[in-house]
């Protein structure tokens, strides 16, 4: 018996618990059919999350702080302006910020079935939204919820006429007169609620019914977005074409769309969180079956790249990723092919023009060869230096101290085909060559302006654009890794240290020294004085600067981002 009496209140107890957290499912309000799904987190699991990490410490240094401080002056004066109104209990507002640990949930839905009609009367189509707070088991968002009936109901100023609306056993509060109908925000099933539709009346018993909920997962991230792409970009698709046929479009802007792959989208999801003292933030889309236009250039099932490899050892600016020219090609002739009377010859016409001219099948004998990878290294104190002595005349003043490289399937035929084409232009004679690192670096000049080096090896073609040293040193580094590196080699240090702490199954990697980044756009305005004439940007200018510095000290100059892809999606996540 004394058994049973200590077990019954324990399995009660577990019940409660069970029963509480189906209670506080932040997706409770939230259609199944909702184009777009939002959860923020509450400034205090903000405040825990990202307590540990270094970027916090940006907030606590010498540019921020003030600011903030500053900020914050500003936000408790208007504190107390409220709270000497008497209109509204600011104790409850300053304990939501401080203290409430729930989320806040946006969800949209649209009646895609409406867009015909929609667009015919020049209207948006018929769409509802869902705001809501979940229960965190200590705020009272039943108090938050009648303080701000109350503030809304007792307006004065631009006050908008309120009607009952009931829905089962709730009585709603309902601001009816515009196009979109809006309920003052009430207290359901512990959540802080507020409905906005088109059709509010028709809609409210569905949006707060329990059938055909969304079916996402909410994890430990304060921020995570997800958006259902097919309805939304076929609706855009519409709607710019209405818009564009108006005008006399001389081509079929739908299929343009198609052809750069904007109708094969299907949907992405953003999130934002920290692991250890990293921020990390992830970006994912994916696209449906049939061709996928341009995204078919990044969206490539392969493995790591073996390019990376390739990285020189004191690199701290460099990315190899996915990447396929031959679908660029694809795109451009789709379009090419559609633009109909717009071009002045068919693509086949200039694909042989082009063979004529040059004794080469640009798609057969100079694009099959390239592989699907791409290398890019770079220099970020001499893009600062290039920035500071800035000609608005060289187009390639902000590729200083930049290499780029693509992957070769073959490059003896690459190789082959590409000098037939410089010397059917005449582009040899001025060339000059030298031998380096088991390879040939040619330098030459393309239209009197533009200064190159390239390199063709049996499995990299290289290019370093404009004048600078920077470039070519950079160039010279990526041979010098080529020919240091052997089958299967490791990575070299500057790749090592920075993909040790990321999930697994990259097929691409990049470092961004944030730090020069800031400092690249500081020293721009220095550059152009016409840009501080932007309002605002006296006050901006200092403000990067130091920030730049604050970067430096705190460890926080250089991010990582790894790449994820298959056929048909391409993530990309950034650890900072």
């Amino acid at each position: 018996m004394r058994m049973l009496s200590t077990l019954v209140p324990s399995v009660w107890a577990l019940c409660v618990s069970l029963a509480a957290q189906e209670a506080v499912a932040p997706f409770r309000f939230v259609p199944g059919d909702s184009c777009v799904v939002v959860r923020v987190a509450a400034p205090a699991k903000w405040k825990k999350q990202f307590a540990k990490t270094n970027v916090v410490k940006l907030f606590d240094g010498e540019t921020l702080a003030p600011l903030i401080a500053q900020a914050g002056m500003m936000f408790d004066a208007s504190l107390e302006q409220l709270r000497g109104s008497g209109k509204f209990d600011v104790d409850l507002l300053q304990s939501l910020l401080k203290d409430y640990t729930g989320d806040i949930v946006f969800s949209l839905q649209i009646d895609f079935s409406d867009a015909d009609a929609a667009l015919k009367a020049d209207r948006p189509p018929a769409m509802s939204m869902v705001f809501a707070l979940t229960p965190d088991g200590s705020y009272d968002l039943g108090a938050l919820a009648t303080a701000l009936s109350n503030l809304i109901e007792n307006e004065e100023q631009n006050r908008r006429p309120l009607k009952d609306l009931t829905v089962g056993d709730l009585r709603l509060r309902v601001a009816a007169d515009g196009p979109m109908q809006g309920s003052v925000p009430f207290l359901h099933e512990g959540h802080l609620v507020m409905l906005m539709a088109s059709d509010l009346e028709k809609e409210a018993a569905r949006l707060l019914g329990t059938a055909d909920r969304y079916e996402g997962q909410a994890d430990a991230r304060p921020l995570s977005a997800h958006a259902k792409l097919d309805g939304l970009v076929d609706l855009l698709m519409k709607a710019v074409t209405a818009r564009m046929e108006e005008g006399g479009a001389p081509f079929d802007v739908k299929q343009m769309l198609q052809d750069l792959g904007v109708g094969s989208m299907k949907s992405m999801s953003v999130a934002l969180g920290a692991e250890d003292k990293h921020l990390v933030g992830e970006l994912k889309f994916t696209v449906g079956e049939g061709e996928r236009g341009m995204f078919g250039a990044l969206m490539l099932d392969q493995a790591r790249p073996k390019l990376l490899r390739l990285v020189p050892a004191n690199s701290e600016s460099f990315s190899v990723s996915a990447f396929d020219a031959g679908a660029v090609f694809q795109v451009v002739r789709s379009i090419w092919e559609h633009m109909g009377e717009m071009v002045p010859i068919t693509f086949e016409k200039a694909m042989e023009a082009f063979t004529e001219t040059t004794k080469v099948k640009l798609q057969e004998e100079l694009l099959a060869h390239l592989g699907t990878e791409m290398l890019a290294v770079g220099d970020a104190d001499a893009q600062l230096d290039a920035a500071a002595l800035a000609d608005s005349e060289d187009p390639t003043a902000m590729l200083a101290g930049s290499c780029f490289g693509l992957a070769l399937r073959n490059g003896k035929a690459f190789e082959e085909s590409l000098e037939k084409v410089l010397r059917s232009r005449g582009l040899h004679a001025g060339r000059k060559s030298e031998d380096y690192a088991d390879a040939k670096v040619h330098r030459m000049t393309l239209g009197g302006m533009l200064e190159l080096e390239y390199v063709v090896t049996d499995d990299l073609l290289l290019i370093a654009l404009g004048k600078d040293e920077a470039s070519r040193r950079n160039l010279r580094a990526v041979l010098d890794a080529r020919a240091k590196q052997g089958e299967g080699g490791e990575f070299v240090p500057a790749v090592a240290t920075h993909i040790a702490a990321v999930p697994a199954g990259w097929s691409g990697v990049g470092i961004t020294p944030v730090s020069q980044g800031l400092e690249g756009a500081s020293a721009m305005f220095d550059v152009m004085p016409e840009m501080r004439m932007i309002p605002g940007m006296q006050q901006i200018l200092p403000v990067l600067k130091g920030l730049a510095g604050d970067l430096k000290r705190f460890g926080l100059q250089h991010a990582v981002g790894t790449t994820y892809t298959s056929a048909r999606s391409f993530e990309y996540r950034a650890r900072w």
